[in-house]
């Protein structure tokens, strides 16, 4: 027997230290996800980050003033890449969204040559989180501390002997994001870039146009960031620039202290692509399952772009067997698609009004204690957030002795076509329509009308 610095007893054949890789993946895959899987998961899940906020189909366009030395390297030697995203969490999918480290596996398809898997096919993968670093160095901390939470369940004594992972893993916990596509993300780990540089990436959310903010107002809603995802696709295309931090290898950084991140004083990083998610409805039937169906893998690159050091090499086989296991516990291919799934097509336009309806119906609102004021409720399917304008720390709902405002209701007039759906709003002074409001009798009550099947 061996006793570590921090006073957790590890056998001497569970090896740590020469067989890092082979016991994490007995962790993570034997002793995780092969159990869920063995106990009824279904669908089985992946080993790590398994909580799906949404897939979104997109594009990766190389931008014309890319750094030279990128041009001839691997997936940064083409033009446009056609790409798919899944947006995810790392924790469980009954867990809420609050605080939980954020990631995204990016795939893009045309990609030449053999990758650094020994995969043919083209497609090239990126993972990324939204925190800088890893929260240890090494292959061998991971080993441990993994053995520590999953052998001994008893994380809170390994993170009282390692301060520097305990401020990490701190730090990640007390950083909250408001939605998946308005965070950066980063690769944490080091990638050959040819045969002179090593690199990191980074995905930086741009700025929509002007008079459409982006609101970062996370909420207690468990799902809240699928929710919000899907609300901002349906009405805006979102953009990322790709960013690249090369570093000579001259340098002489270390590839194996993941904890640390590289001066970008020195070597800043650098916009080499941007990847285009154009508007469109996550919820389609199939876009979800389809991204849950990908599999993500950081050495399924060029192999020019090969990733680096001994947590990478885990990566390796630990994603590959993940991956491997679930898609067969599911009945997937274990192929991965030469082709991405098409887009959904957009539905054929009628906007012949052959009715017209009101929203919202009637139904239940909020009777509050406050003497004066009110709020309006929803008028949409899924509201922004509701914001005091003037006072950012005013509560919208409440005046200043926390009483509860009534909740009012506006009425809108909508055109119908013969399927239900709205075409567009009647009332306004634009609409072109000609409106006459009546009171019906309570003894003679009006029938009923379908409400349209689709809200603006």
């Amino acid at each position: 027997m061996t006793v570590d610095k921090d006073k957790q007893t590890i056998p001497a054949c569970f090896d740590c230290a020469d067989d890092a890789t082979g016991r994490l993946d007995q962790m993570f895959i034997a002793m995780g996800q092969m159990k869920r899987i063995a106990l009824g998961q279904t669908p089985a899940e992946r080993a790590v980050f398994r909580k799906l906020h949404g897939a979104a189909h997109g594009r990766l366009e190389m931008r014309k003033d890319r750094p030279e030395a990128l041009k001839e390297i691997g997936v940064f030697a083409k033009d446009v890449l056609p790409a798919w995203v899944r947006f995810s969490s790392d924790t469980t999918p009954t867990s809420p969204d609050l605080g939980s480290t954020l990631g995204i596996g990016l795939k893009v398809w045309g990609v030449d040559g053999v990758d650094a898997l020994g995969e043919t096919g083209g497609v090239a993968d990126f993972i990324m989180q939204n925190y800088p670093v890893f929260f240890v160095d090494d292959a061998k901390e991971m080993c441990e501390f993994t053995y520590a939470g999953v052998v001994l369940k008893d994380y809170p004594g390994y993170l009282a002997a390692h301060p520097k992972t305990d401020e990490i893993l701190k730090k990640m916990s007390a950083q909250v994001d408001g939605s998946v596509l308005t965070t950066q993300y980063w690769a944490i780990l080091p990638f050959a870039l040819g045969n002179d540089y090593h690199a990191k990436y980074s995905l930086v959310p741009e700025a929509l146009p002007p008079g459409h903010p982006a609101i970062n107002v996370p909420s207690d809603d468990a799902n809240y960031m699928a929710t919000d995802l899907a609300a901002r696709l349906s009405e805006n295309e979102y953009r990322f620039t790709f960013m690249v931090q090369m570093v000579p290898k001259t340098a002489g950084y270390p590839l194996d202290q993941a904890t640390q991140q590289w001066p970008d004083d020195l070597y800043p990083y650098k916009p080499v692509a941007t990847l285009v998610l154009p508007r469109q409805d996550v919820g389609a039937r199939g876009q979800g399952d389809y991204g849950q169906q990908l599999a993500f893998n950081i050495w399924r690159t060029p192999e020019a772009q090969a990733p680096q050091g001994s947590i990478a090499a885990v990566r390796k086989i630990v994603y590959e067997h993940g991956a491997a296991v679930r898609h067969q516990a599911n009945g997937d291919p274990l192929q991965q698609p030469e082709a991405p799934r098409a887009a959904a097509p957009p539905p054929k336009s009628d906007t012949c009004i052959v009715k017209a309806v009101i929203y919202p119906s009637i139904g239940v609102a909020r009777v509050g204690n406050a003497p004066k004021g009110y709020v309006v409720g929803p008028e949409v399917s899924n509201p922004k957030p509701l914001m005091a304008s003037s006072d950012p720390g005013k509560n919208p709902y409440r005046d200043a002795k926390g009483r509860l405002y009534p909740q009012a209701a506006r009425f809108r007039i909508y055109g119908c076509n013969a399927a239900g759906e709205i075409v567009r709003e009647l009332t306004g002074p634009k609409s072109g329509a000609d409106i006459s409001w009546r009171s019906t009798s309570p003894r003679r009550r009006p029938p009923i009308r379908p409400r349209c099947a689709t809200r603006r």
